[in-house]
């Protein structure tokens, strides 16, 4: 890669959604470290029901990595479950 497109790469803006839910705490740097590659991460946003028990293991990561969480909250359940995002 030439030095000007290393740079452009650095130079771009990223935002990294991570899905709580499904996302594991420990694939994280792994995830930050690959971003990295590809640009700035800007802003990371963690969305999950952080009342549910799937959920545990995200205080430490986001304290860290300094990462905004959004609360989901459960609508309806079962297969075709809908899921709202608070606003904030």
């Amino acid at each position: 890669m030439s030095v000007t497109a290393a740079s452009a790469v650095s130079q771009r803006a990223l935002v990294l959604l991570i899905d709580g839910d499904r996302a594991q705490p420990s694939a994280l740097e792994a995830v930050l470290e690959k971003a990295a590659q590809h640009g700035r991460v800007q802003r990371r946003l963690l969305h999950a029901d952080f009342k549910a028990p799937k959920a545990a293991g995200w205080d430490e990561v986001v304290a860290k990595h300094t990462i905004k969480r959004r609360q989901l909250q459960q609508v309806k359940r079962g297969a075709h479950a809908v899921l709202t995002c608070a606003a904030g």
